[in-house]
């Protein structure tokens, strides 16, 4: 019995070895997309996937191009304080990201200052036990290109 499980999972492994669909690494759960701006969702998938993401009653799909890439835009979305969900398919797989709000996004970049770990202030300490903002969001991506001057990088 064991060994008739097995072949099949083995022979139907390299199906499920194609359906890769991923996101970008930018999305994540508890997220901010930036309210009244179209909702914009991207990853990889094998070539030809067909793509559907759905977002509350809207879904809208995508066919991954001949670099597996694939896109989508959704419909804008007022400021919101109650999370959502995505949920993004190929027809085998499902992938989601939750806790999502619609609000403001501030990029904040640039200066060497930013770098600066809150926890090393000297009042960080007093301040994030009396802080109370469960809305406000913080997205620390990677320093690409640091200390890599003149180089191109892709998203």
């Amino acid at each position: 019995m064991f060994l008739r499980l097995f072949i099949v999972f083995v022979s139907c492994f390299p199906l499920f070895a194609n359906c890769q669909v991923k996101l970008a690494s930018l999305f994540s759960d508890n997220m901010v997309f930036q309210r009244d701006q179209p909702v914009t969702i991207w990853g990889t998938a094998p070539e030809g996937s067909i793509i559907t993401v759905q977002l509350d009653q809207e879904i809208k799909s995508s066919v991954t191009d001949s670099a597996q890439r694939w896109l989508v835009k959704l419909s804008p979305r007022a400021a919101s304080v109650q999370p959502t969900a995505i949920y993004i398919a190929d027809g085998v797989q499902q992938v989601s990201i939750h806790g999502i709000l619609f609000g403001d996004v501030w990029l904040c970049i640039g200066q060497s200052n930013m770098e600066w770990p809150l926890i090393r202030d000297k009042y960080a300490k007093d301040e994030l036990q009396v802080a109370n903002i469960p809305l406000l969001r913080f997205y620390n991506p990677g320093f690409i290109g640091k200390n890599y001057f003149a180089t191109a990088f892709s998203d």
